[in-house]
């Protein structure tokens, strides 16, 4: 029974969902100069992980006759969870979320419930289309403004985080995405990265990221930044780049998704640290 339980929790996507937690949490200590509220910052930990729950949730309810075909041991296909659970998962997820992004003012409630839009756009609408990159473009760059101004730090130089983090955004799609691309054209899914194929899509998901981290540290002065900061944070996540396409070599499906892994963490330090450098 435990390990049906256990099974039937991987509708919300833990691992994307632990990371935008994670992601969360240090951006609120970076914003408040490392002295966050805990209430605060535990709402809005708690808030982020309702969302990407309610959108790994609704994404394999809505993806439950692809996957029966290309992945039957994820929950629904293998019986852990219905359909129907996983719909109900998805609207407990959102409806708590929604109360409790509210609680830090219109603004912040705004940004969560548009990042909210863009995940579940991406599940019921653009996930088979070639505009399936657009939720990511613009979801990714709304988590730090969001968290800004929820702690009431909003400055307008976040907004040059915007054009990075868009990139950053396809980079992620793709990495995402490259793992399934055999199989989901196989069943008839044509999004961006798969008429782009699993080669090209790999390869401008490492280009797109690169092109962030060169964005980055030419942005810096611009942006009024500590530049030796973003140099450094700079070199950690090219550093990653480099070990996940180590990691990604092989392109078996597998290895794919672990240099992925890996992207999602040189992205979470390349975030962290052109942020720190903000604040």
């Amino acid at each position: 029974m435990f390990g049906r339980w256990l099974r039937a929790a991987r509708v919300v996507h833990p691992f994307p969902t632990a990371a935008n937690g994670l992601a969360v949490a240090l951006f609120a200590a970076i914003a408040t100069r490392g002295v966050p509220p805990l209430g605060t910052t535990a709402r809005l930990v708690a808030t982020i992980l309702l969302i990407q729950c309610a959108i790994g949730a609704a994404n394999d309810a809505v993806d439950v006759d692809l996957d029966r075909m290309t992945k039957p041991g994820k929950p629904i296909p293998s019986g852990a969870i219905g359909r129907g659970g996983a719909w109900i998962v998805a609207a407990v997820a959102m409806l708590v979320a929604s109360a409790l992004a509210a609680l830090s003012g219109p603004g912040a409630w705004g940004l969560a419930m548009a990042g909210l839009a863009c995940g579940l756009l991406y599940d019921l609408r653009f996930k088979r289309s070639v505009w399936s990159v657009v939720p990511y473009m613009l979801a990714l760059p709304l988590l730090p403004l969001w968290v800004w101004v929820a702690l009431g730090r909003y400055r307008p130089a976040l907004l040059w985080m915007y054009p990075l983090g868009a990139l950053l955004g396809i980079s992620l799609y793709l990495g995402n995405t490259a793992p399934d691309i055999a199989s989901d054209s196989d069943a008839g899914v044509r999004g961006a990265a798969h008429r782009l194929g699993e080669r090209n899509a790999v390869r401008l998901s490492w280009a797109a990221f690169a092109l962030a981290i060169v964005g980055g540290v030419a942005l810096a002065p611009v942006a009024g930044l500590n530049e030796r900061l973003v140099q450094l944070a700079a070199a950690g996540a090219a550093a990653l780049l480099v070990l996940a396409i180590a990691v990604a070599r092989s392109r078996r499906p597998e290895a794919l998704l672990r240099g992925w892994g890996v992207q999602i963490f040189a992205t979470l330090l390349f975030a962290v640290g052109w942020l720190a450098a903000l604040s």
